[in-house]
């Protein structure tokens, strides 16, 4: 390292370099840090109070050096794929790929690039129809490394009632089409169990994209989404003292209660909930096949959250 010379009693700012040097070990324990936490060890360390973005593009060199550039990623899916597929056979991984046209020295030139993945192991399909019960909850989460994509799950409730993951995958954004694309991959795999729940949130293109790839499967949407929205529109305590009974209830009867105080307060409120909220959201209504009662897809969320410091890293 360098020596740093003072000058006018303070010290010169080192360069990237230095600082990709000065953090390679860190990174190399802990790959999820980030410039933040970067910037306190440093400091920490050197007395150094290095900007941020300096930090961040010697954490992204460093990284390189460490795991290869990030393009290269991209190619070791197929690496993966079959490495999957001999170690646990049965797993399913699946690539799709697109090509794109550019230019290059005013040639028009085409070339494949990466678009969306798929993974199921086989304990994981074959745990979900041999012993879980026939609920999935389906959630997006962006990620946020150099390749902004989505990660998109599906989960279960195993017999003893905890997070059970069945499938998971990354899909260039949310959209019908490429929700189409890993529920059917998913559906491939595990049928159409009967009595199947699929419980969503609000994910763009995902309440059409079940439909098509499931059709007849008893759509539940997520209370907690549903209530963020209805808020918006309609504030007053007589909601709140009955759209959450009328959830939580297993009655019926006390179910149309409820819903009966929330119309007569507005008229506009049953015709917004069956214009947007037509899907299933009370356990008074939920099947009997499927004994699982949750009203949210909090199922899902969790898995995100466990996830959340990994979501940086290489594909």
């Amino acid at each position: 390292m360098n020596t740093l010379v003072h000058l006018e009693g303070q010290r010169p700012q080192p360069k990237t370099r230095w600082v990709e040097d000065a953090i390679m070990d860190w990174l190399r324990e802990k790959p999820t840090l980030g410039p933040i936490a970067l910037h306190q060890k440093l400091f920490d360390k050197y007395k150094m109070n290095i900007p941020y973005m300096r930090i961040f593009y010697a954490k992204e060199i460093a990284l390189d050096c460490i795991s290869g550039p990030w393009n290269d990623s991209f190619h070791l899916l197929y690496t993966y794929k079959a490495e999957v597929e001999m170690a646990s056979p049965g797993s399913v991984v699946e690539i799709d790929k697109h090509t794109v046209q550019y230019n290059y020295k005013s040639k028009r030139k085409e070339k494949e690039c990466f678009r969306r993945a798929f993974v199921c192991f086989k304990a994981c399909w074959k745990g979900f129809l041999d012993g879980c019960r026939p609920y999935l909850a389906t959630d997006a989460s962006a990620l946020n490394g150099r390749w902004r994509g989505q990660l998109v799950t599906a989960c279960a409730v195993d017999v003893h009632n905890w997070l059970f993951l069945v499938a998971f995958g990354v899909l260039e954004v949310e959209s019908e089409e490429s929700w189409i694309w890993f529920l059917q991959n998913l559906r491939n795999i595990i049928g159409h169990p009967p009595g199947l729940d699929i419980h969503k949130d609000a994910c763009k293109g995902s309440e059409t994209a079940v439909e098509m790839v499931f059709p007849g499967v008893e759509h539940r949407e997520c209370m907690r989404h549903l209530t963020a929205n209805f808020t918006k529109k309609f504030r007053d305590k007589v909601y709140t003292d009955n759209l959450w009974p009328a959830t939580y209830t297993c009655s019926l009867r006390k179910h149309e209660h409820h819903v009966k105080v929330l119309y007569a307060e507005n008229a506009l409120v049953e015709e917004y909930m069956t214009a947007h909220h037509g899907k299933v959201w009370s356990r008074s209504k939920f099947n009997e096949i499927c004994k699982v009662d949750y009203v949210t897809s909090n199922l899902a969320e969790c898995f995100n959250a466990r996830i959340k410091s990994f979501k940086g890293l290489m594909i």
